[in-house]
């Protein structure tokens, strides 16, 4: 399997959102994360979509979907997180190498290049 990375992306946008959607939306991600570690993808899905319900500019919660439609084989789904990323963080080298894989399972090489 693809070692898809999980690093921490720095988030500039913290600061715009109110202190109380964050913690909510960090909470949903943690959460997220912790069934994505114990391989329940479709709960960890669920958890990081409440996530970006409340707080929808949440970089790291589209990278970590993203892992976790990977895993599910939802190769589309996991290239929709990954252009998220790279949309709201267009210097991310995390994203692009994320988006990257999820080109190549489609069988979309070229476009990875």
């Amino acid at each position: 399997m693809d070692s898809l990375s999980m690093a921490p992306i720095v988030d500039a946008s913290a600061t715009a959102v109110p202190t109380s959607a964050v913690g909510d939306a960090h909470t949903w991600k943690s959460l997220g994360s912790a069934q994505l570690a114990a391989g329940n993808f479709r709960e960890a899905v669920a958890n990081y979509e409440e996530a970006l319900r409340i707080r929808p500019d949440f970089v790291e919660a589209y990278n970590e979907l993203g892992i976790a439609w990977h895993h599910l084989g939802e190769w589309a789904r996991a290239e929709a997180c990954y252009g998220q990323v790279i949309r709201l963080m267009p210097p991310s080298a995390l994203g692009y190498f994320n988006l990257g894989t999820a080109l190549r399972k489609q069988g979309k090489s070229v476009a990875a290049c």
